[in-house]
């Protein structure tokens, strides 16, 4: 049977430039979290993917 290939989507994070992986592409309006500065990060557009640095504290600040 032939291995089937996973599709991963990457982003960086306009907060500090981290790389971002996502295993499925995230909906416009949705909420992320940088896993290296915390920061909140909207999903402005799916494709393709942009993320925007929100003051909305999205994120637990244990960062």
């Amino acid at each position: 049977m032939a291995e089937q290939i996973q599709k991963v989507t990457t982003a960086r994070c306009p907060r500090c430039q981290a790389r971002l992986t996502f295993e499925r592409l995230p909906g416009p309006d949705s909420w992320e979290c940088c896993p290296e500065c915390g920061a909140s990060l909207r999903v402005v557009s799916a494709r393709p993917l942009e993320l925007r640095w929100e003051d909305r504290a999205y994120c637990d600040d244990d960062y």
